[in-house]
Protein backbone atom coordinates (compact mmCIF):
# COMPACT_ATOMS: atom_id res chain seq x y z
CA UNK A 1 0.00 0.00 0.00
CA UNK A 2 1.10 3.74 -0.36
CA UNK A 3 0.85 6.54 1.60
CA UNK A 4 0.81 10.02 -0.08
CA UNK A 5 -0.07 11.16 3.65
CA UNK A 6 -1.05 10.26 6.83
CA UNK A 7 -4.68 11.74 7.03
CA UNK A 8 -7.48 9.51 8.74
CA UNK A 9 -9.42 9.19 5.23
CA UNK A 10 -5.97 8.01 3.80
CA UNK A 11 -5.13 5.47 6.85
CA UNK A 12 -8.74 4.39 8.13
CA UNK A 13 -8.45 1.15 6.24
CA UNK A 14 -4.56 -0.28 6.87
CA UNK A 15 -5.56 -1.98 9.98
CA UNK A 16 -7.61 -4.42 7.58
CA UNK A 17 -4.74 -5.12 5.50
CA UNK A 18 -2.61 -6.78 8.82
CA UNK A 19 0.42 -8.23 6.98
CA UNK A 20 0.55 -5.18 3.66
CA UNK A 21 3.92 -3.43 3.25
CA UNK A 22 3.18 0.06 3.68
CA UNK A 23 5.33 2.59 1.47
CA UNK A 24 5.20 6.59 2.59
CA UNK A 25 7.71 9.53 2.18
CA UNK A 26 9.97 10.34 5.05
CA UNK A 27 8.68 13.76 5.45
CA UNK A 28 5.27 12.90 5.53
CA UNK A 29 6.03 10.73 8.11
CA UNK A 30 8.19 13.14 10.09
CA UNK A 31 5.71 16.21 10.18
CA UNK A 32 3.43 13.96 12.34
CA UNK A 33 5.52 11.47 14.08
CA UNK A 34 6.15 13.72 17.59
CA UNK A 35 3.24 15.45 17.52
CA UNK A 36 0.68 15.35 20.56
CA UNK A 37 -2.50 13.61 19.94
CA UNK A 38 -4.45 16.97 20.02
CA UNK A 39 -2.19 18.78 17.34
CA UNK A 40 -2.81 15.30 15.36
CA UNK A 41 -6.42 15.55 15.87
CA UNK A 42 -6.54 19.49 14.44
CA UNK A 43 -3.85 18.10 11.55
CA UNK A 44 -6.24 15.19 10.19
CA UNK A 45 -4.71 12.31 11.52
CA UNK A 46 -5.55 9.49 14.09
CA UNK A 47 -2.80 7.58 15.14
CA UNK A 48 -4.72 4.94 16.67
CA UNK A 49 -5.71 3.96 12.79
CA UNK A 50 -1.76 3.25 12.42
CA UNK A 51 -0.69 -0.58 12.48
CA UNK A 52 1.42 -0.71 16.33
CA UNK A 53 4.19 -2.28 14.14
CA UNK A 54 4.34 0.42 11.18
CA UNK A 55 7.73 2.05 11.20
CA UNK A 56 9.47 -1.65 11.37
CA UNK A 57 7.54 -2.97 8.94
CA UNK A 58 6.97 -0.10 6.44
CA UNK A 59 9.50 0.90 3.63
CA UNK A 60 10.40 4.32 3.01
CA UNK A 61 9.80 5.26 -0.68
CA UNK A 62 13.41 5.99 -2.37
CA UNK A 63 13.65 9.87 -2.95
CA UNK A 64 17.17 9.34 -4.53
CA UNK A 65 16.94 12.16 -7.54
CA UNK A 66 15.93 10.73 -10.92
CA UNK A 67 18.53 11.44 -13.21
CA UNK A 68 15.62 13.64 -14.88
CA UNK A 69 14.95 15.07 -11.96
CA UNK A 70 12.28 13.65 -10.69
CA UNK A 71 12.33 11.19 -7.64
CA UNK A 72 11.61 7.76 -8.18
Amino acid sequence: MVLSHFHADHTAGLRDFPNASILYKRGEYTAIKDLGLLALVKAGCLPGLLLDDFEERSPLIDETPHPGGYPL
